[in-house]
């Protein structure tokens, strides 16, 4: 789709293109985003598999920090919106 460095990227989902770069939750969350975008489904049906609340976290040998976490304290994630 998008991130595939040989295809075209649709213009309507350009806005979405980021570069990668290390530990850069924006071009992480920016794929999230944009497989979430109505226009992507047009495009690929397996993006209706992504999306979601988005969480992540650094994971290394002392253990993990949430850099993302899956909700803030005092949300109420099952009564919210999904990103999607």
């Amino acid at each position: 789709m998008m991130y595939d460095p040989t295809a075209a990227v649709d213009p309507r989902l350009a806005h979405y293109k980021k570069r990668p770069n290390d530990e850069d939750l924006e071009y992480l969350t920016s794929y999230i985003n944009g497989c979430c975008d109505p226009v992507a489904l047009e495009i690929d049906p397996q993006c209706k598999f992504i999306g979601g609340r988005i969480h992540a976290a650094q994971v290394s040998k002392d253990g993990f920090t949430w850099l993302i976490p899956p909700f803030k304290q005092g949300e109420r994630p099952w009564e919210g919106k999904n990103n999607c």
